[in-house]
C-alpha cells in the first residue's frame, strides 16, 4: 500500500511515543489507524485477535482522533480495551451460566428424574456440562429431590395449618422440637414474628381427629405455662416435604395384605408398591427403580407401574427439585380474605399472571394454601420488595383484610421451595383457555413483571 509522504511522517511521529506500533489501512480513500493484538484465549482455547480504532491521518497530514461509543468512552489505548472487553465478556459468561442454571431449575421443578441427556437437550449443553452445573447448584442452593405428594388424594390424611400467638414469653426452641418431633402427623413447625409466634401443619384422617389434636397440644404441660390463642385451619394446595416418620408410623399401617378375610384392597388403603414409592421418592425422587424394588422385595418394574397409578390418580402432584438455601433474605407468609368474591372474579386474570412471575432462582410464590376465602401465600423475599409484594396482592384481589409473618426459623421439616417452568403450571392453561390469552401475551408479562 502506497502511503503519501506526509500521512507517513504523521504517522512515524504518532508511532515514536508508543509501545504498541500502529498499523494503517487504506478505506475508501482514506487512511485509518489501529491497535492489533492476538492472545490465547483460556476460556475458547483459540488464538483470539483484539483491534481498537484509533483516529485517522487526512492526505495533507491531519491527525483527526477516534470517535466512540459511549460504552467505549475513556478508551485510550489497546489494553484499555482488552481489559475492557474482558470483564464484559466474564459478565456475559456469568449472565448465560444464569441463565442455562435457572432453566436447568425450571426443568427439573417439573421432573426432578429428568436425565442429565433430556435436561442437555433442553438447555443446549452436553450431559457433562449439566452435570458439573448440578454439581454447583446442588452445593450452592441446597438442592434436594423429592415428590410432592397430595395426602388427601393418597386416601391418607388431609392438611391443617395451626397458627399460635402468645401473649409475653413463649416456648423455647427446644420445647417444641421436644414436643412435636417424634409427632407423625405434624409435617412442619416453624418460629415466626408478625401475625403469628408459631405455625404447625399437620396431616389427620378428619376434622375431629384433628381438634382433638390441638385440644391435647394446648392442655399439654408444655403449652399450658404460656398464655396464647391457636387458630386452626385446612389447606389445600399444599407443598411440603412429608417427613418419613409419618409413612412408617401412619401411613405403614394402611399397606394393604391379602388375605382370604380381605382379598381386595380398600378405598382406604395403599398397595406395598404405592407405599414403596411414595416413601422413597420423598427421600429422593432420583432413586432408580430397580432400588426400590430391591429394597422393599417387590417384582421388577412393579414401582414403575405404581408410579404411573399415583401419578393418573393424583397423589403425587410433581417431582420436583427443591432448595434448602435459594440465597434469600427470609422468607414471609401473607394471609389474605378475600371479602367479595364477584370483585375478586373480575380480577382473576391479573391476579393469575402475578402468580406466574418469578423472583431469582425461585417462583415469586412457592407455596399457595387455600381455605375457603382465605389465602395463604408463602413468599422468598431477596432484598426490600415485601412491601409492593403486600400491596400487589391487595390491588389484585380487592382484599384489604392482610396479615403477614416473617418466618425466623423453621424447627421441623422443610418448604419445598422451588423453581418451576409457568407453562407447566396448572393457572397457565386456566389463561389460555379460560381467559383466551395467547402464549405471547403471557411470556410478554412474566418477563416484564418477574425479578429475575
Amino acid at each position: 500500500m502506497e502511503i503519501p509522504e506526509k500521512v507517513r511522517e504523521r504517522l512515524d511521529e504518532l508511532n515514536r511515543e508508543r509501545k504498541l506500533k500502529l498499523t494503517v489501512k487504506r478505506i475508501n480513500g482514506g487512511f485509518y489507524l489501529y491497535e492489533e493484538r492476538s492472545e490465547w484465549d483460556k476460556a475458547l482455547k483459540k488464538v483470539r485477535t483484539y483491534t481498537l480504532y484509533m483516529g485517522k491521518i487526512e492526505d495533507d497530514g491531519k491527525y483527526v482522533e477516534p470517535h466512540r461509543k459511549k460504552r467505549l468512552e475513556g478508551i485510550k489505548n489497546l489494553d484499555n480495551y482488552i481489559r475492557q472487553q474482558t470483564v464484559e465478556h466474564r459478565m456475559a459468561e456469568k449472565e448465560e451460566v444464569y441463565r442455562k442454571d435457572k432453566e436447568i431449575l425450571n426443568i427439573l421443578g417439573s421432573d426432578g428424574r429428568a436425565t442429565l441427556g433430556k435436561i442437555a437437550e433442553k438447555v443446549g449443553m452436553t450431559p457433562q456440562g449439566v452435570a458439573k452445573r448440578l454439581k454447583v447448584l446442588e452445593k450452592k442452593l441446597g438442592l434436594f429431590y423429592t415428590a410432592i405428594l397430595y395426602p388427601e388424594k393418597l386416601g391418607v390424611a388431609n392438611c391443617y395449618f395451626v397458627m399460635a400467638k402468645f401473649y409475653g414469653v413463649q416456648p423455647t426452641r427446644d420445647e417444641l422440637i421436644n414436643f412435636f418431633e417424634k409427632d407423625p402427623h405434624v409435617q412442619l413447625v416453624f418460629l415466626g414474628r408478625g401475625n403469628c409466634d408459631l405455625g404447625i401443619y399437620a396431616l389427620f384422617d378428619n376434622a375431629y381427629e384433628f381438634n382433638k389434636w390441638v385440644y391435647r397440644v394446648q392442655i399439654s404441660d408444655t403449652f399450658m405455662k404460656y398464655r396464647g390463642k391457636f387458630e386452626a385451619i385446612y389447606v389445600s394446595g399444599t407443598t411440603l416435604r412429608i417427613r418419613d416418620i409419618f409413612f412408617t408410623d401412619f401411613v405403614e399401617k394402611r399397606v394393604w395384605k391379602r388375605t382370604k378375610e380381605q382379598p381386595r384392597i380398600k378405598e382406604s388403603q395403599i398397595s406395598r408398591s404405592e407405599y414403596a414409592v411414595v416413601r422413597s421418592l420423598s427421600k429422593n425422587s432420583r432413586v432408580h427403580f430397580d432400588e426400590i424394588d430391591k429394597e422393599y422385595g417387590l417384582a421388577k418394574g412393579s414401582s414403575r407401574k405404581a408410579l404411573d397409578k399415583l401419578i393418573e390418580r393424583g397423589s403425587i402432584y410433581s417431582i420436583s427439585a427443591s432448595m434448602k438455601n435459594p440465597q434469600i433474605k427470609y422468607v414471609a407468609i401473607i394471609r389474605l380474605v378475600i371479602e367479595d368474591i364477584r370483585d375478586f372474579e373480575n380480577r382473576r386474570k391479573n391476579f393469575l399472571l402475578y402468580l406466574s412471575t418469578y423472583n431469582r432462582w425461585t417462583n415469586r410464590f412457592f407455596m399457595i394454601n387455600e381455605s375457603g376465602n382465605e389465602m395463604i401465600f408463602w413468599t422468598a423475599i431477596y432484598d426490600d420488595e415485601l412491601g409492593s409484594t403486600e400491596s400487589a396482592l391487595m390491588k389484585l384481589t380487592g382484599s384489604k383484610n392482610i396479615s403477614t409473618t416473617i418466618v425466623t426459623d423453621i424447627l421441623i421439616g422443610e418448604v419445598i421451595n422451588r423453581r418451576i417452568d409457568y407453562r407447566n403450571m396448572y393457572r397457565y392453561k386456566l389463561l389460555l383457555k379460560h381467559y383466551n390469552m395467547s402464549a405471547g401475551e403471557i411470556q410478554t408479562f412474566v418477563e416484564r413483571e418477574s425479578i429475575d
